[in-house]
Protein backbone atom coordinates (compact mmCIF):
# COMPACT_ATOMS: atom_id res chain seq x y z
CA UNK A 1 0.00 0.00 0.00
CA UNK A 2 2.77 2.38 1.32
CA UNK A 3 4.62 1.95 -2.55
CA UNK A 4 1.25 2.00 -4.35
CA UNK A 5 0.44 5.61 -2.63
CA UNK A 6 4.19 6.86 -3.81
CA UNK A 7 2.58 5.69 -7.22
CA UNK A 8 4.65 2.76 -7.57
CA UNK A 9 2.69 -0.74 -9.28
CA UNK A 10 2.77 -3.01 -6.74
CA UNK A 11 2.79 -6.90 -6.51
CA UNK A 12 1.81 -8.70 -3.82
CA UNK A 13 3.04 -11.56 -2.78
CA UNK A 14 0.98 -14.59 -1.24
CA UNK A 15 3.16 -17.73 -0.15
CA UNK A 16 1.42 -21.30 0.83
CA UNK A 17 4.43 -21.23 3.78
CA UNK A 18 3.00 -18.89 5.53
CA UNK A 19 -0.73 -18.55 5.84
CA UNK A 20 -4.01 -21.14 5.61
CA UNK A 21 -5.95 -21.10 2.66
CA UNK A 22 -8.48 -18.56 4.76
CA UNK A 23 -5.44 -16.11 5.83
CA UNK A 24 -4.32 -15.96 1.83
CA UNK A 25 -8.11 -15.43 0.61
CA UNK A 26 -8.60 -12.58 3.24
CA UNK A 27 -4.75 -10.98 1.98
CA UNK A 28 -6.13 -11.27 -1.21
CA UNK A 29 -9.58 -9.43 -0.78
CA UNK A 30 -8.33 -6.69 1.48
CA UNK A 31 -5.16 -6.42 -1.00
CA UNK A 32 -7.85 -5.68 -4.21
CA UNK A 33 -9.30 -3.41 -1.59
CA UNK A 34 -6.76 -1.77 -1.05
CA UNK A 35 -6.21 -1.30 -4.69
CA UNK A 36 -3.45 -3.61 -5.68
CA UNK A 37 -3.91 -5.78 -8.77
CA UNK A 38 -0.89 -7.40 -9.13
CA UNK A 39 -0.14 -11.07 -7.01
CA UNK A 40 2.63 -12.98 -7.36
CA UNK A 41 1.74 -16.67 -5.88
CA UNK A 42 5.08 -18.91 -4.32
CA UNK A 43 5.06 -22.00 -2.62
CA UNK A 44 7.74 -20.58 -0.31
CA UNK A 45 11.02 -21.72 0.94
CA UNK A 46 11.40 -23.61 4.11
CA UNK A 47 11.73 -21.57 7.29
CA UNK A 48 15.09 -23.54 7.68
CA UNK A 49 16.87 -21.49 5.13
CA UNK A 50 16.14 -18.06 6.57
CA UNK A 51 17.27 -16.73 10.33
CA UNK A 52 13.51 -18.10 12.04
CA UNK A 53 14.14 -21.55 12.36
CA UNK A 54 11.67 -22.15 15.15
CA UNK A 55 9.26 -20.80 12.44
CA UNK A 56 6.65 -23.39 11.55
CA UNK A 57 5.25 -23.64 7.79
CA UNK A 58 1.70 -23.74 6.94
CA UNK A 59 1.10 -25.46 3.24
CA UNK A 60 -2.70 -25.56 3.77
CA UNK A 61 -2.86 -25.40 0.18
CA UNK A 62 0.06 -26.29 -2.87
CA UNK A 63 0.27 -23.39 -5.17
CA UNK A 64 -1.60 -25.22 -7.95
CA UNK A 65 -4.02 -24.79 -5.73
CA UNK A 66 -3.42 -21.40 -4.29
CA UNK A 67 -3.78 -19.99 -8.34
CA UNK A 68 -6.98 -21.50 -8.96
CA UNK A 69 -8.19 -19.87 -5.42
CA UNK A 70 -7.25 -17.07 -6.93
CA UNK A 71 -8.94 -17.31 -10.63
CA UNK A 72 -11.87 -17.98 -8.41
CA UNK A 73 -11.88 -15.44 -7.18
CA UNK A 74 -11.79 -13.09 -10.53
CA UNK A 75 -14.74 -15.06 -11.54
CA UNK A 76 -16.70 -13.55 -8.57
CA UNK A 77 -16.66 -17.02 -6.08
CA UNK A 78 -14.93 -17.26 -2.77
CA UNK A 79 -13.14 -20.76 -2.26
CA UNK A 80 -16.10 -22.47 -0.75
CA UNK A 81 -18.17 -21.65 -3.77
CA UNK A 82 -20.27 -18.65 -2.16
CA UNK A 83 -20.94 -15.50 -4.87
CA UNK A 84 -19.05 -12.51 -4.01
CA UNK A 85 -20.41 -9.17 -3.79
CA UNK A 86 -18.20 -8.36 -6.82
CA UNK A 87 -14.73 -9.58 -7.78
CA UNK A 88 -11.40 -8.68 -8.01
CA UNK A 89 -9.21 -8.39 -10.74
CA UNK A 90 -5.79 -9.58 -10.55
CA UNK A 91 -2.99 -10.36 -13.08
CA UNK A 92 -1.17 -12.92 -11.64
CA UNK A 93 1.92 -14.25 -11.95
CA UNK A 94 4.14 -17.21 -9.86
CA UNK A 95 7.59 -18.94 -10.49
CA UNK A 96 9.50 -21.26 -12.66
CA UNK A 97 12.74 -23.03 -12.87
CA UNK A 98 13.42 -22.42 -16.35
CA UNK A 99 17.05 -23.83 -15.92
CA UNK A 100 15.80 -26.76 -14.42
CA UNK A 101 18.01 -30.31 -15.18
CA UNK A 102 14.20 -31.42 -15.75
CA UNK A 103 13.01 -29.01 -18.63
CA UNK A 104 9.87 -31.32 -19.83
CA UNK A 105 9.07 -31.61 -16.51
CA UNK A 106 9.47 -28.14 -15.50
CA UNK A 107 7.41 -26.56 -18.71
CA UNK A 108 4.45 -29.52 -17.55
CA UNK A 109 4.27 -27.73 -14.62
CA UNK A 110 4.58 -24.57 -16.00
CA UNK A 111 1.08 -25.61 -18.15
CA UNK A 112 -0.52 -26.51 -15.31
CA UNK A 113 0.36 -23.00 -13.84
CA UNK A 114 -1.22 -21.27 -17.04
CA UNK A 115 -3.82 -23.09 -17.17
CA UNK A 116 -5.11 -22.77 -13.51
CA UNK A 117 -4.57 -18.61 -14.16
CA UNK A 118 -1.15 -17.68 -14.18
CA UNK A 119 0.33 -14.97 -17.03
CA UNK A 120 3.70 -14.12 -15.98
CA UNK A 121 6.41 -16.25 -14.61
CA UNK A 122 9.59 -15.30 -12.66
CA UNK A 123 12.66 -17.20 -13.33
CA UNK A 124 15.97 -17.93 -10.90
CA UNK A 125 19.16 -15.89 -11.28
CA UNK A 126 19.78 -16.38 -14.98
CA UNK A 127 23.30 -15.62 -15.95
CA UNK A 128 23.94 -17.31 -19.22
CA UNK A 129 21.02 -17.41 -21.58
CA UNK A 130 21.96 -20.80 -22.97
CA UNK A 131 21.59 -22.72 -19.94
CA UNK A 132 17.42 -22.41 -20.34
CA UNK A 133 17.31 -23.19 -23.94
CA UNK A 134 16.35 -26.05 -23.51
CA UNK A 135 13.05 -25.17 -21.46
CA UNK A 136 12.83 -21.90 -23.69
CA UNK A 137 12.27 -24.64 -26.53
CA UNK A 138 9.23 -26.41 -25.10
CA UNK A 139 7.07 -23.34 -24.29
CA UNK A 140 5.38 -20.37 -25.88
CA UNK A 141 6.71 -17.33 -24.32
CA UNK A 142 3.59 -15.35 -25.72
CA UNK A 143 0.58 -16.99 -23.56
CA UNK A 144 2.45 -16.81 -20.95
CA UNK A 145 5.43 -14.19 -20.32
CA UNK A 146 8.68 -15.18 -19.12
CA UNK A 147 10.66 -12.82 -16.93
CA UNK A 148 14.15 -13.64 -15.94
CA UNK A 149 15.96 -12.51 -12.21
CA UNK A 150 18.94 -10.77 -12.97
CA UNK A 151 21.50 -10.62 -9.73
CA UNK A 152 23.90 -7.75 -8.97
CA UNK A 153 27.04 -9.93 -8.35
CA UNK A 154 29.13 -8.29 -5.59
CA UNK A 155 32.35 -10.32 -5.49
CA UNK A 156 34.27 -13.35 -7.29
CA UNK A 157 33.65 -15.40 -4.14
CA UNK A 158 29.41 -14.43 -4.18
CA UNK A 159 29.53 -15.99 -7.99
CA UNK A 160 31.27 -18.86 -6.73
CA UNK A 161 29.62 -19.80 -4.10
CA UNK A 162 26.06 -19.44 -5.99
CA UNK A 163 27.89 -21.56 -9.35
CA UNK A 164 28.82 -24.42 -6.69
CA UNK A 165 25.49 -24.53 -4.38
CA UNK A 166 22.17 -22.61 -5.77
CA UNK A 167 20.21 -25.23 -7.66
CA UNK A 168 18.92 -24.03 -11.20
CA UNK A 169 21.89 -21.42 -11.46
CA UNK A 170 24.41 -21.62 -14.35
CA UNK A 171 27.34 -18.88 -13.76
CA UNK A 172 30.01 -19.84 -16.45
CA UNK A 173 33.60 -19.87 -15.50
CA UNK A 174 33.96 -17.24 -17.86
CA UNK A 175 32.66 -14.71 -16.23
CA UNK A 176 33.51 -15.59 -13.01
CA UNK A 177 37.31 -15.49 -14.31
CA UNK A 178 35.78 -12.25 -15.99
CA UNK A 179 35.29 -10.26 -12.64
CA UNK A 180 38.23 -12.01 -11.04
CA UNK A 181 40.48 -9.99 -13.93
CA UNK A 182 38.55 -7.09 -13.26
CA UNK A 183 40.59 -3.83 -11.70
CA UNK A 184 37.45 -2.25 -10.43
CA UNK A 185 35.29 -5.59 -9.62
CA UNK A 186 32.43 -3.78 -8.49
CA UNK A 187 31.98 -1.95 -11.82
CA UNK A 188 32.11 -5.06 -13.37
CA UNK A 189 29.13 -6.89 -11.30
CA UNK A 190 27.38 -3.69 -12.59
CA UNK A 191 28.28 -3.98 -16.18
CA UNK A 192 27.35 -7.51 -16.39
CA UNK A 193 24.33 -7.47 -14.99
CA UNK A 194 23.54 -4.09 -17.73
CA UNK A 195 25.21 -6.56 -20.16
CA UNK A 196 22.27 -9.20 -19.14
CA UNK A 197 19.23 -7.34 -19.33
CA UNK A 198 20.39 -5.42 -22.82
CA UNK A 199 20.88 -9.80 -24.21
CA UNK A 200 17.41 -10.42 -22.29
CA UNK A 201 15.68 -7.39 -24.17
CA UNK A 202 16.85 -8.29 -27.94
CA UNK A 203 15.38 -11.39 -27.02
CA UNK A 204 11.59 -9.94 -26.14
CA UNK A 205 11.42 -11.47 -22.43
CA UNK A 206 8.64 -9.95 -20.99
CA UNK A 207 10.94 -8.18 -18.70
CA UNK A 208 13.27 -8.59 -16.03
CA UNK A 209 13.68 -8.61 -12.32
CA UNK A 210 16.60 -7.29 -11.11
CA UNK A 211 18.08 -8.38 -7.99
CA UNK A 212 20.00 -5.70 -5.93
CA UNK A 213 20.49 -7.94 -2.48
CA UNK A 214 21.37 -4.44 -0.48
CA UNK A 215 22.96 -2.31 -3.47
CA UNK A 216 19.74 -0.53 -5.06
CA UNK A 217 21.79 2.57 -4.95
CA UNK A 218 23.48 0.82 -8.39
CA UNK A 219 20.30 0.29 -10.30
CA UNK A 220 20.63 4.45 -12.20
CA UNK A 221 23.89 2.83 -12.89
CA UNK A 222 22.28 -0.29 -14.55
CA UNK A 223 19.90 1.07 -16.19
CA UNK A 224 21.91 3.92 -17.81
CA UNK A 225 23.94 1.20 -19.64
CA UNK A 226 20.74 -0.53 -20.97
Amino acid sequence: MILQEKGIEAVMQVSCRDRNRLALQADLLAGYACGITNVMAVTGEDPSFGDHHQARSVYDIDLIGLLRVITGLCKGKDMAGIELNGSPDFLVGSTVNAGSSSPELEAEEMKKKTEAGTEFFITPHLFDLSSIEPFLKRTDNQKAKIIPTVLLLKSVGMARYMARNVDNVHIPDTLIRRIQKAGDKVRECVRIASETISALKQEKFGGVLISTIGWENKLPEILEKI
